[in-house]
């Protein structure tokens, strides 16, 4: 239920009437109308079934209307099970009011929200959340609304709770600018990742780094670009870019191992000349190794080399050894057949009598 403002008109912007109203719908114009009316009054209880009611149309061409307007970043939507849970209208000039309109869904009420309310409700493994008072300081702020309302056209939708969590948490928790947040979605959206459980694993690994700045974050990208191509190269693939279990082997063996480019590629080139049929696991597997083994450096890559090939050698020295032994206690241990004189004497005359 929506309680709004008490005031005797309602101010629509000219930048809804110019750039806004004349691209859409007439119906959706008259759901947009309708919505500022029942935000500016306290005259008016909001529910989906209510505005079907007064403007003679279906609970779908409502839920319709308010999704185009979404769409179109005038209205941010939240969710509860899928249900419309509020509305919140954005601010266009400085009449409109940017206060959340908190929704009753068919026969489920809702509790009335305010923009402190915005929870993860909606994606269990968001861990990152921030206090309810936290949320509406920030919501409140014109840069995090600006900053929301950018996210929201690279991402081509309306965010989640969640979704709107998780840029706040960037923000206030992570530290990150807002120049440096944009350029994150920017980032993961040129590469064709719009799932925000990518973009706050990026985020995080930034963070970590001490990526703090757009210059830092766009030369760590490249040199990221290049480690892929260097990767693809070594095991000899072309026209295509690393899948996706692909690139989080390559996100582990760099963020989690913390191997550097010639110690990942070099793992790469010898599982191209180790097995028949090479795979990003079994390099994995190589680097694992290396890992617990404490390798840095190439010169660390050396020495362990360097071990190998003494223990291969001696080893071989080893059976070497053992295989000579064997074969002269093998000869000792041949049973010889003694003759006296008298049996020499009858092998004489038995070869006699022969010719």
């Amino acid at each position: 239920m929506l309680k709004g403002e008490g005031k005797n008109v309602t101010v629509v912007s000219n930048i809804f009437l110019d750039n806004y109203m004349i691209k859409a719908n007439g119906e959706y114009v008259k759901v947009y109308l309708y919505l500022l009316r029942c935000l500016s009054g306290s005259d008016r209880e909001l529910t989906i079934g209510y505005l079907a009611d007064v403007l003679e149309h279906t609970e779908n061409d409502i839920i319709r209307a308010i999704k185009y307007w979404a769409a179109q970043g005038l209205l941010t939507v939240g969710y509860n099970n899928k249900e419309i849970a509020y509305i919140e209208i954005k601010t266009l000039g400085e009449y409109e009011t940017d206060h959340i309109a908190a929704t009753v869904v068919h026969d489920e009420p809702v509790k009335e929200q305010s923009s402190g309310d915005i929870k993860a409700s909606e994606d269990k493994e968001t861990k990152k959340e921030l206090p309810t008072d936290k949320l509406a300081e920030l919501l409140r702020d014109d840069e995090v609304k600006m900053l929301l309302y950018i996210v929201q056209k690279y991402m081509g939708k309306t965010l989640s709770p969640s979704e709107t969590n998780k840029i706040l948490y960037f923000y206030d928790g992570l530290k990150f600018s807002s120049e440096l947040i944009e350029y994150l979605i920017e980032y993961c959206v040129s590469n064709n990742h719009k799932s925000f459980g990518y973009i706050e694993k990026v985020a995080i690994s930034w963070h970590e780094e001490g990526i703090s700045t757009v210059e830092e974050a766009k030369k760590h990208a490249t040199s990221y670009s290049k480690l892929q191509y260097s990767i693809l190269k070594a095991f000899g693939i072309s026209g295509r870019n690393l899948g996706e279990t692909e690139k989080e082997f390559v996100i582990k063996w760099t963020d989690q191992y913390g191997f550097s480019t010639d110690i990942i590629v070099e793992a790469c080139n010898r599982t191209i000349m180790s097995v028949a049929n090479p795979s990003f696991k079994y390099a994995d597997s190589v680097l694992q190794k290396w890992k617990k083994k404490g390798v840095r450096t190439v010169a660390d890559l050396k020495a362990i080399d360097d071990e190998y090939e003494r223990s291969r050698e001696t080893k071989a020295a080893n059976a070497s050894k053992k295989a000579a032994v064997s074969k002269t206690s093998s000869f000792s241990n041949f049973s010889q057949r003694t003759y006296d004189n008298d049996d020499m004497e009858k092998l004489e005359r038995l070869l006699l009598q022969r010719r």
